[in-house]
């Protein structure tokens, strides 16, 4: 391969992807389990890159928001694919509710975290992981809420 051939490709390698982002928020969240609920996932990203500030850390995702019952990204929902296919998180069994992540996997995604995003991306991408931990948890109670809550 020539010189300007390998510099092109490892240009394009230290830069960060779609999937970069999502799987650093997973593994900055601390959590082993992520819930895969799309309403969930999809606006939590959609919010995100609504941000100022965290937006800025990808500006591949593209949400519809004109259908459905909440906006969607197909850039979001093949990043989930392909981090499941790469083994970096794992749908749990039987009813795929929610996404795992081994130490292997964090570590990994942590790893590439360091090569491809600058030190402030990374303390944004941490501050992200907060967010999405707390909005999970706030998501979660609400639906407990629901689920209990009598018929009318």
């Amino acid at each position: 391969m020539a010189t300007q051939e390998k510099d092109f490709v490892a240009a394009h390698i230290a830069e960060p992807t779609v999937d970069d982002v999502v799987g650093a928020v997973f593994a900055f969240s601390g959590t082993e389990w992520i819930s895969s609920d799309r309403r969930l996932l999809q606006s939590f990203f959609f919010k995100l890159m609504s941000d100022e500030r965290l937006g800025a850390l990808a500006d591949e995702f593209e949400f519809s928001t004109d259908r459905g019952l909440f906006p969607f990204s197909r850039v979001l929902a093949g990043s989930l694919a392909r981090l499941q296919m790469g083994k970096i998180i794992f749908a749990r069994n039987p009813d795929f509710d929610s996404y795992g992540m081994h130490q292997e996997g964090r570590q990994a995604m942590q790893a590439i975290s360091e090569r491809v995003f600058s030190t402030q991306q990374q303390e944004l991408l941490k501050e992200a992981a907060a967010a999405f931990v707390e909005y999970a948890s706030q998501w979660q109670e609400e639906s407990r809420r629901e689920e209990t809550a009598p018929l009318e």
